[in-house]
């Protein structure tokens, strides 16, 4: 092989053709914003263009661009409202987006040689006394739909079924994901419109997360699809908080008070709210193999939070 040869591999690798779902989310559109000036070829779609409950469709975009990436961000969120689908099961409509979806992508990039990379959650794990986290990339999952909220087990069978259906894949699951300005709230940008509104509530002290900066995880997508490297990957910061310490850090941060952020029980909430879907108590994400098999070092989520306010300037983030 010519100097010139190996150097057009190279930059083929580099630079993959990259077709996008869900390209108008919250994740997705800042892996895009992000990624836009690093690769030549990333198409981006969304619901109203390219329906992943549509096998045919999938097929025609496939034919059309010719992805060597396919990074499936396309998912039902709001974990509440999806709570309430339960009783309809598989026949529900976040069962059929976050489930039956992902397993016709699978089934159309195993068949085309396309890597497919597909963002999962924290959820899938039960965060519950008997069972706690953080959780490795390895760890067992729910066993049954009783364990978990409806939206986690939906994100579970997603995950199940490109699993079933094999080929050359690679799932990511990120944990309460927050950004800079988008017009969706986050996780962060919440909790500081609560605060401004006046309208700001305890926030819990029993609580375990690692929280996911979107920043940091566009650079692990790029590395994947770069590198191709497959299996069950985990990102989020590197050590555990909880919902009142990352809020009280997070105020301090971007409106310079102190000891404002009220404490309070995820446990006692819970007893109040039974119409509220369950959420992971004792959670969180391990990540240590998933930096050493990317050979990255993942941000704390105080750190986080720095990058985040240094992104804009001190000044109120727009919502």
């Amino acid at each position: 092989m010519t100097k010139e040869e190996e150097q057009g591999k190279e930059h083929l690798k580099n630079n993959p053709i990259i077709l996008i779902t869900g390209a108008n989310g919250l994740v997705g559109s800042r892996f895009c914003e992000l990624a836009v000036p690093d690769y030549k070829s990333l198409f981006s779609t969304d619901i109203e263009d390219f329906n992943i409950n549509n096998k045919e469709a999938i097929k025609r975009w496939v034919k059309k661009e010719k992805p060597e990436v396919l990074i499936n961000f396309a998912a039902l969120t709001d974990v509440n409202e999806i709570e309430k689908e339960r009783p309809e099961g598989e026949k529900s409509k976040a069962f059929v987006v976050n489930a039956v979806g992902p397993r016709n992508l699978a089934e159309v990039c195993r068949e085309n040689k396309i890597f497919l990379i597909h963002i999962s959650t924290d959820f899938v794990f039960p965060g519950i006394v008997s069972n706690i986290g953080p959780y490795s990339e390895d760890a067992q999952t729910a066993q049954g739909s009783e364990e978990i909220s409806w939206y986690g087990w939906t994100k579970l069978m997603g995950e199940k079924a490109i699993q079933e259906i094999g080929g050359d894949f690679a799932i990511v699951r990120i944990s309460y994901p927050f950004r800079a300005s988008f017009e969706k709230l986050d996780f962060a940008r919440s909790i500081l419109h609560r605060y401004d509104k006046g309208e700001f509530y305890p926030m819990f002290t029993d609580q375990s997360i690692t929280p996911t900066f979107i920043d940091e995880l566009a650079e692990v997508l790029k590395k994947i699809s770069e590198d191709r490297i497959s299996g069950i990957h985990h990102v989020a910061s590197k050590e555990l908080t909880t919902p009142f310490a990352f809020a009280s850090h997070l105020i301090y941060k971007f409106r310079n008070e102190r000891e404002v952020v009220k404490t309070g029980l995820m446990s006692e909430y819970c007893k109040n709210h039974p119409g509220v879907a369950p959420r992971p108590q004792y959670g969180g994400l391990e990540t240590l193999k998933t930096q050493e098999r990317l050979k990255m070092r993942f941000m704390s989520w105080a750190e986080a939070i720095d990058e985040l306010y240094l992104q804009n300037s001190g000044l109120r983030i727009s919502f």
